[in-house]
This record gives C-alpha cells, sequence and structure tokens, in this order.
C-alpha cells in the first residue's frame, strides 16, 4: 500500500471535470488491498512477515510503526487529490478527511488524561498535512485538560470546554471526546448541507451510515458504562435534525435513542435498530464492525451505481478507509 505525497495544504483553483475525476479513482480501485489480496496477507504468521509483505524494499517495523505507516499511506493517499477540487466539493472532502486530525487528538488526549510517561508520543500519531496538523508537543506539556483544550483548534476547543466539569466530576475523557466527534460531524454536516442539490444525496449516503453509527455506539456506550442523565449526554451527541431522509435505518432519531439510554439492554437495541442481530447488539465491540460493514457496503454499492458526478470520491474515501481498517485488524 504505498501512499501519494502529501500536500500542505488544500489548493483552490478550477475544480477538475468530474470526468477525470471520476476516471482518477477508478484507476485507483486495483491498488486497493481486498479480496483474495487481503486473504493472502492474512496468511502471513507474524507482524514481521506482514510487514515484508507490504514494504519489502523498507527496514522491519513492529506493530506500532506498521499501524502508523498503515495511517499515513491512506491519509497521504486522500489527501492527494484535494488540489483536484474547489468550492463546496473541496470543503465537503476536506471535512471528511478531517477525520485523521480529530483521531491525533483523541489519541493526545488520552496519553496525557492517562498521565502517560511515553517518551514517543509520535509513534501513535499520523503525520498530519499543514492545515490539518496540532501541536502534539505543547498539548502534551499542558499543565492541566482544561489547558490542553484551550490549546486545540478553536471549533475543537469550544466544543470541548463544556465537558469539564463532566471529566472532572467522572474522571473519564469519555464526555471530552464525544463532543470532539461531535465537533467533527457538525463540520461534516455542515459542508454536505453547502453541496449543489443535485448531488447532495448521493454524497451524503455512507457518510450518515456512519453518522447513524456514532450516534449509536455514543448512547450505547454511555448507558452501559456511566451513570450520566440524558439530559447532559444529549449536547454531547451529532445532531442531525432529520432534514434529509436517507434509506439508513441505523440513523434513528432522538427520542429512540433517548428510550435506548433508559434501556440499552441487547433486545431493545434490535428492536428500535431491526437490521442489528442480538449477539451484536449485546457486545459493543461486534457491533461496532458490524455499523462500519454496513457502511463500507453502502460506499462501495455507491462506488458501481454513480458513474458520474462526485459522490465517487466519497465512496472512494469509505473504500480507503475500509482498507485501513482490514489491515490494522490483521496487523492486531
Amino acid at each position: 500500500m504505498q501512499g501519494s505525497r502529501t500536500r500542505a495544504s488544500p489548493k483552490a483553483g478550477t475544480e477538475a471535470p468530474f470526468e477525470f475525476l471520476n476516471a482518477k479513482l477508478r484507476g485507483r480501485r486495483s491498488r486497493v488491498l481486498e479480496g483474495y489480496r487481503l486473504r493472502e496477507l492474512a496468511k502471513s504468521e507474524s507482524v514481521e512477515e506482514l510487514a515484508r509483505r507490504l514494504y519489502p524494499r523498507e527496514p522491519l517495523i513492529g506493530r506500532i510503526g506498521l499501524e502508523r505507516r498503515l495511517r499515513r499511506d491512506c491519509l497521504n493517499e486522500l489527501v492527494s487529490f484535494v488540489y483536484l477540487l474547489s468550492g463546496s466539493l473541496e470543503r465537503y472532502y476536506v471535512a471528511l478527511v478531517r477525520r485523521f486530525q480529530i483521531d491525533n487528538v483523541l489519541v493526545l488526549l488520552r496519553l496525557f488524561a492517562g498521565g502517560s510517561e511515553e517518551p514517543s508520543p509520535e509513534r501513535y500519531l499520523v503525520d498530519l498535512p499543514q492545515h490539518m496538523s496540532v501541536p502534539a508537543g505543547e498539548l502534551l506539556s499542558s499543565g492541566d485538560v482544561e489547558e490542553f483544550l484551550a490549546r486545540l483548534p478553536q471549533d475543537l476547543a469550544q466544543a470541548a470546554a463544556g465537558t469539564l466539569e463532566l471529566y472532572r466530576e467522572r474522571d473519564t475523557t469519555a464526555f471530552t471526546e464525544m463532543a470532539l466527534e461531535r465537533a467533527y460531524w457538525e463540520g461534516v454536516l455542515g459542508a454536505l448541507r453547502r453541496l449543489p442539490r443535485a448531488h447532495r444525496g448521493t454524497c451524503a449516503a455512507p457518510v450518515l451510515w456512519e453518522l447513524g453509527a456514532a450516534r449509536l455506539l455514543a448512547v450505547l456506550r454511555a448507558a452501559r458504562n456511566y451513570e450520566v442523565p440524558w439530559e447532559d449526554l444529549r449536547p454531547l451527541l451529532p445532531r442531525w435534525t432529520g432534514e434529509m431522509k436517507p434509506q439508513c435505518p441505523v440513523l434513528v432519531p432522538d427520542g429512540s435513542l433517548r428510550e435506548l439510554h433508559e434501556d440499552p439492554s441487547a433486545e431493545r437495541v434490535t428492536a428500535k435498530v431491526p437490521i442489528v442481530q442480538r449477539d451484536a447488539a449485546a457486545d459493543l465491540t461486534l457491533l461496532e464492525e458490524h455499523l462500519w460493514d454496513e457502511t463500507f457496503r453502502v460506499a462501495n454499492r455507491l462506488y458501481y451505481q454513480e458513474l458520474s458526478g462526485p459522490a465517487i470520491l466519497v465512496s472512494y474515501y469509505y473504500l480507503r478507509r475500509n482498507e485501513l481498517k482490514q489491515l490494522t485488524r490483521l496487523v492486531e
């Protein structure tokens, strides 16, 4: 899985014709490690063997180094298309790719709040383009969590500041993490609403599946692991106002989420979200994997159904993220 060279920042300019973008991304599908090639990699007997097969011309790296390299290559590939975009599509795509920045911030927050004395925290971080970078050294040298949050990008700092009381009461960063996730989704949905109406529905399809999964998992984790009132939890959930009507059974309204908060049993989950089977509903790790597989299925179908227009870019984003998830599972 070889990555492209990371550009320093999004490049404004004339948007490439959709036909050119479509052809470029379809030509790259053959590079995605999936299907039989992924099954062949799964036969590796060690992390070292897997690393040799993925990067045969490079020195051997351990588990953490390999995972970091995989994330870096995935991000480099995804940002390599930004220069072809402009306007509302560029804003939407950059908002999606910001996922990697949020993941870095979450790793740093957990290291900091956990009091980790990890000598090389950068081992756990992906190298970000300049426009998404966060000051890891400054963040980890903060005096307390409040100072840490204040040093984040402005929208993230504002979103997380309101969780400080919950952090002090519960001694967990879980609610702060939820607030950061919500800020990410606010950016994605805001950019989605600015897309031309003709493209909004197709560009939204897999994104809204992932949004629905994020909302559902956040409620179930909070309900099963923390005793927190719904009134404190609801403001931390990614908002969905229902203005778009996708065929997305996992994107349930707030009323149903509140009922799941009151009774997070597997039986109630399957009643509210019929596509979820009881075994997955009882195990949040299995549920997260199941919901991601459904999100990827929607993105993969979109890839083959939409033969023109910008939705190919969104589906390709999910194809590469799925490749990263599958390879990371192999490593772990």
